[in-house]
């Protein structure tokens, strides 16, 4: 048995290409991204929300193929999406850049730090809430988003600004627990399956939104891999080409894949406007750019420092042996 054996038994046909690509998407779309991050100690310019619709998004991709099957390759890549977006989220959050320096009426700068949320315990919200999230996260800091990424801007129980990495993982943890729950009740129902689908395809197609949103803000695409473009335009490409081609397609794919192709050539947009100057950010964008641009170089030559010391100090040791 051969390789014309092992081709033979591989049905290469335009159907199954298109699904081994489709499959291995988040891969090629993402690893670019955390190769980047990694080597430049520094998540600047990268939206943390990108991770958390990809994520809530292929979990509840998951759960809805046990209440309506779709075909194995998309569910292979949600299978994958959440593996690579726990990676990516994971170097995300350790090369976060620091809360900078923010201007107070033309004074000295501070730094603007969270406080505690405010809960009455005995109303019906927290108690649901800390059922479904626990006390840890409920009871987190509101974290300020610095301005690279929107001034002053706060939301509903800090949700995804957390300071605390580890109130991430509890998140994440505790929706799939209650998603399982769920499912063991309300499996059978067609509404709750057809519902989970449309919701988590839904947050997926707005996948681009929370980056054109830091686009704008920032006044800049530094930091946004211009690969992770290519390989979202080329994603809506070959997920088109494959909703036609499928024969078990649920309608919320379809329209999920037109949404997202349409928020993609927006930033397509946006990259060309920014990089050749035609858009600018304000003057205040521009300064925190180049700032993080120099924390960055300074994380990297620490880094290749401290590798070089320990190079070093083992060849010292090797000598001595």
């Amino acid at each position: 048995m051969g390789l014309d054996w092992v081709l033979n038994q591989i049905p290469l046909t335009w159907e199954f290409l298109a699904g081994a690509i489709l499959a291995t998407s988040p891969i090629t779309s993402y690893l670019d991204t955390v190769l980047s991050i990694h080597r430049k100690k520094s998540s600047a310019g990268f939206s943390l929300d990108v991770c958390a619709i990809m994520l809530i998004s292929s979990i509840c991709r998951i759960y809805f193929y046990f209440g309506r099957p779709y075909e194995l390759s998309l569910l292979l890549q949600s299978v994958l999406m959440v593996v690579i977006q726990l990676v990516l989220l994971k170097l995300a959050l350790q090369h976060r850049p620091k809360v900078p320096l923010i201007p107070t009426n033309g004074n000295q700068p501070t730094v603007e730090v969270g406080q505690p949320t405010q809960w009455d315990r005995s109303s019906i919200q927290y108690r649901i809430m800390q059922a479904l999230f626990g006390s840890t996260l409920i009871l987190n800091y509101h974290r300020t988003i610095p301005p690279s990424e929107g001034v002053a801007k706060k939301r509903p129980f800090g949700f995804w600004i957390w300071d605390d990495e580890r109130i991430y993982w509890t998140f994440l943890l505790r929706f799939c627990l209650w998603l399982t729950v769920f499912q063991f009740i309300l499996g059978t129902s067609g509404l709750y399956v057809e519902s989970l689908g449309l919701i988590g395809l839904m947050i997926e197609a707005i996948l681009p939104l929370p980056q054109i949103l830091t686009n704008a803000s920032r006044g800049s695409v530094d930091g946004f891999r211009l690969s992770l473009l290519v390989s979202w335009v080329g994603g809506d490409v070959s997920k088109f080409m494959y909703l036609m081609t499928a024969e078990k397609v649920a309608p919320q794919f379809v329209l999920s894949c037109v949404i997202q192709t349409l928020l993609d050539v927006f930033v397509g947009i946006q990259y060309f406007m920014y990089t050749t100057g035609r858009w600018k950010g304000t003057r205040q964008a521009q300064v925190t750019v180049k700032r993080q641009r120099a924390d960055s170089l300074k994380r990297r030559r620490r880094a290749s420092s401290i590798k070089r010391d320990g190079e070093i100090i083992e060849m010292s040791e090797s000598t001595f042996n």
